[in-house]
């Protein structure tokens, strides 16, 4: 059974993704001490507004960055871009606001500090947080799920279910939209005549109910001392490739 290096690497991408930003909330960390402890307040003008728009699913967004213009104590001019806003309204060439600086690097400023420091540390800390938590949840999964099916492979005793139905499963990416299919199916116990229901992993080739007829036997590997363990193979519809 080949490695499910795909899954894998899709769940490290978004650990690794989510301890970026985590490492740049902690970065912001000691940029809100320094402002908090020496942060000189000043009023700042905002000389432009730059709109980014991206697009997300099947909706664009828009972002609004200010850039600012103040001077420091000793009337030298410095211009920072501020944090962005979904509204429009938000920033207006002309407006002033309120910018906290440091007076030993004033290009460390920050547009109405005061009224939320830790803010922007707190989102960096909890949206890479939980990107790092899916994503090692992902990778995990994915191993766990590999070592159990290779022991299955090996250990695992062979029962013939009977096919149930195809569920299909849209999952959604960034601009499109693909189609899984969980192959379903019923065996009972001879023994315990327990009736148990088994799900197939993902399969995204073609649709597997094309090819299965309702009642049709499918071999599926259980635990003998656990059944809700299993794997239901589904090699037979290679030949249909």
């Amino acid at each position: 059974m080949r490695f499910p290096l795909g899954g894998v690497l899709f769940g490290a991408l978004f650990g690794f993704a989510g301890l970026f930003v985590m490492s740049l909330g902690h970065r912001e960390i000691s940029v809100v001490q320094g402002l908090l402890a020496d942060g000189v307040e000043t009023n700042g003008l905002i000389i432009d507004v730059t709109a980014k728009t991206t697009r997300r699913d099947d909706r664009t967004e828009t972002d609004y960055y200010p850039d600012i213009r103040f001077q420091d104590a000793s009337g030298l001019s410095h211009v920072f871009r501020g944090s962005s806003s979904s509204s429009s309204s938000k920033y207006k060439v002309g407006d002033e606001i309120s910018v906290t600086y440091l007076p030993s690097d004033p290009q460390v400023a920050k547009a109405n500090f005061r009224k939320n420091p830790w803010g922007g540390v707190i989102f960096s800390l909890l949206f890479g947080g939980i990107f790092f938590l899916v994503g090692s949840g992902i990778a995990l999964a994915t191993i766990r799920r590999w070592r159990v099916q290779k022991w299955l492979l090996k250990n695992g005793e062979s029962v013939i279910a009977k096919f149930d139905r195809v569920r299909e499963v849209k999952v959604r990416h960034k601009n499109s939209t693909s189609t899984h299919y969980l192959v379903l199916a019923t065996w009972t116990d001879p023994k315990t005549k327990k009736e148990y229901k088994f799900k197939s992993d993902p399969f995204r080739r073609f649709d597997p109910g094309s090819y299965i007829e309702t009642g049709q036997s499918i071999k599926v590997l259980i635990d003998p001392n656990n059944p809700k363990t299993n794997y239901v193979d589904l090699s037979f519809l290679d030949k249909f490739s």
